[in-house]
């Protein structure tokens, strides 16, 4: 080998000698460097959805229960103008479903087999005590009052004059949940020192209003409870009210209260409710949309406290249900 070479070669030798010994100060400090973490987003800083998204209904259906209050045929011809009204304002379908008792419609409401629920006063606030979820977007106002009550009948030939004097007669209530087909007139009787539990011979649950006074005027029942305007709707059935009279009347009842489901959005639950306050029938598209065989003037929205005279109600009468 020439002397050229030898020093090419110790040349070569020494330049890999130092990148060996670069590479292995380098690599260990590298390894040692963190990686880049990515930051979850601050919560604050996420977006809401778009509130025109929030106020949407989320599926092409929306199902609207109703209670039993009268025939189920009455009540579908009765707020079909308003499901309809709703379905242009809201661009979905909705459905109504008429519930066969008022517990039933009460568990609709909970296990989502209904969206949106007219519930009686009384069943509202059973239902709002096992389900806070629940919304309460508006209240009726019907006859032109925001309030309504509940009446004891009976034939106006039955020669009975109070409510003394019903002890061992036959009784005809609505359903436990009633407002004024059971939780009122207990109290009504409480009040006058009866005990509703054993001064009558027989009770009877007969499921809606008018089939209680269906019964009274039939001679089935001696007395019934039902609300006051249901007299009116009679006269849709071809039941003569003039055959009655009244011998018990309640204190001022709230009406009953519209809600939505628990985990409908907040945003939902407002627009539903500036559609229905904003209908009257003072106006010919409020008389259209409630037009029927119940006396509904409108809506005002509602809030909890405003039933709070049922829940003072119910704490009176206690045990005595």
């Amino acid at each position: 080998m020439s002397p050229k070479q030898s020093r090419r070669r110790r040349s070569l030798g020494l330049a890999l000698a130092f990148a060996v010994c670069l590479g292995a100060i380098v690599l260990p400090v590298a390894s040692c460097r963190k990686t880049p973490s990515v930051k979850a987003p601050d919560a604050r800083s996420v977006k809401p959805p778009h509130p025109e998204r929030a106020a949407q209904w989320p599926r092409r259906e929306l199902i609207m229960g109703l209670t039993p209050s009268i025939s189920a045929k009455m009540l579908r011809e009765v707020f079909r103008p308003l499901a309809d009204y709703l379905e242009t304002q809201l661009g979905v379908k909705i459905r109504i479903k008429v519930a066969k008792s008022y517990g039933e419609l009460a568990l609709w409401l909970g296990n989502g087999t209904v969206d949106f629920a007219r519930l009686s006063p009384y069943n509202y606030v059973l239902t709002k005590k096992k389900l806070p979820g629940i919304a309460l977007v508006a209240r009726e106002i019907s006859d032109g009052a925001e309030h309504y009550r509940s009446y004891i009948i009976v034939r106006r030939d039955s020669g009975l004059t109070s409510l003394a004097q019903l002890k061992g007669k036959r009784f005809g209530f609505v359903d436990k949940r009633s407002t004024s087909g059971y939780l009122f007139p207990l109290h009504m009787l409480m009040q006058q020192n009866l005990d509703p539990k054993r001064m009558f011979s027989e009770v009877r649950f007969l499921g809606n209003h008018l089939n209680t006074v269906r019964a009274v005027i039939e001679r089935r029942v001696d007395a019934g409870a039902v609300y006051s305007s249901v007299l009116e709707s009679t006269r849709h059935v071809g039941l003569h009210p003039e055959l009655l009279s009244i011998i018990g009347k309640s204190e001022r009842i709230p009406y009953d209260a519209y809600c939505l489901r628990p985990g409908v959005s907040p945003a939902f639950a407002a627009r539903l409710r500036t559609l229905l306050t904003s209908i009257t029938s003072r106006t010919e598209l409020g008389q259209r949309i409630l037009r029927g065989a119940t006396n509904l003037n409108g809506f005002v929205a509602a809030k909890d406290q405003d039933y709070a005279s049922i829940r003072r109600v119910l704490a009176t009468v206690g045990s005595g249900r």
